[in-house]
């Protein structure tokens, strides 16, 4: 059997058989990834009659479920004692092997696929015609604006875009000491070194007066 992704000729997978029903009177009926039934065919799945198929209403989703007399899913283990979950392109090769050989099982997945599919895609195309719209509007007027109009607009952008980062960043400002619990003892040489690393340290400033973030922590600040 030559492979082939069949999952891509569907706009939504989720349509796509997840298992499958089995009922006392003999039947299955074949659902997808919420439990909406699909089908109903003569026969237990795998020996189903693979020629009849019967569309279901997905709204009886609760009788058909409550009902069953098994329900078998296809990517547990209840598919075979040495199986143990379907993925990739086992799953495609079980997909395809099944809507090929069921006619009645395609056409309905197709139909509720085609009805999510179409509003969608024409959504998506209003959606990019409204935008290339604005954008040759905007064209068109920055077109008749004079070279100093367009470099006035420009400088404004920038000042705005300036104005909200600096919101959006807080200023730097002083590190909270820690009280010292330090006591110096009277007539205690105090090294020259130490005399240094004690005296208080101006905060460290980034671009713009911003504060720069610690090397090896971006996430703390002074």
């Amino acid at each position: 059997m030559v492979y082939d992704d069949c999952h891509s000729t569907f706009f939504n997978t989720h349509h796509l058989p997840k298992g499958v029903f089995l009922f006392a009177d003999g039947g299955s009926v074949f659902y997808d990834w919420s439990y909406q039934p699909i089908v109903r065919c003569m026969g237990h799945w795998p020996d189903h009659v693979r020629a009849s198929g019967e569309p279901c209403d997905p709204a009886n989703w609760n009788w058909y479920y409550d009902h069953a007399l098994r329900d078998i899913e296809f990517y547990e283990d209840t598919l075979d004692a040495k199986r143990v979950v379907l993925h990739c392109h086992e799953t495609t090769v079980l997909h395809r092997e099944l809507l090929e050989s069921t006619p009645a099982l395609e056409i309905e997945i197709r139909r509720r696929d085609d009805a999510e599919r179409i509003p969608a895609e024409a959504a998506q195309r209003a959606s990019v015609k409204r935008y290339e719209e604005r954008c040759e509007q905007e064209r068109l007027r920055r077109l008749a604006m004079t070279p100093q109009e367009r470099e006035t607009e420009d400088a404004a952008c920038v000042a705005r875009i300036t104005q909200a980062f600096r919101r959006a960043v807080p200023k730097a400002s002083a590190p909270k000491q820690p009280p010292s619990t330090f006591q110096l003892q009277p007539g205690t040489p105090i090294p020259s070194a130490t005399i240094q690393s004690i005296e208080p340290q101006p905060p460290r400033q980034g671009f713009g007066g911003y504060a720069a973030p610690l090397r090896g922590n971006s996430r703390k600040r002074y």
